[in-house]
């Protein structure tokens, strides 16, 4: 199965109206706030960019290194399970990008805010 998703860092007004335009179907957002495993809060204005052009918001803070709180597998479940095309607003995007690959998903090795695909293994 391939699936194309595209990572990025920041969640702004100007992001928002770029994700609508380019047709994106769900935005995940995995950031955490700082030392906290709470998400971060969203900006009113970019939430009802994001619903004016249809596209699905959720937050599921992860953190990649606490083995307590909501892991990548919750994380993983819900991408396999959203609207497409999908985006991840991460807090590092090259730490993502690594666990991903090693959870067996094959990246392109493409720029950061490009659309990686990722080809699942069976």
């Amino acid at each position: 199965m391939i699936m194309e998703l595209t990572l990025v860092s920041t969640l702004k007004r100007d992001t928002a109206t770029r994700l609508v335009s380019q047709g994106f179907g769900t935005v995940l957002d995995l950031r955490t706030s700082i030392g906290s495993t709470a998400g971060r809060p969203i900006e009113e204005p970019v939430l009802k960019v994001l619903n004016q052009g249809f596209i699905n918001y959720q937050q599921l803070p992860v953190d990649l290194y606490d083995s307590e709180g909501p892991g990548v597998r919750e994380a993983l479940e819900t991408m396999f399970a959203t609207v497409k095309p999908l985006v991840l607003v991460v807090d590092d995007v090259e730490a993502w990008r690594e666990e991903l690959t090693f959870l067996g998903l094959k990246t392109l090795g493409l720029p950061i805010e490009a659309p990686l695909h990722l080809d699942v293994a069976a």
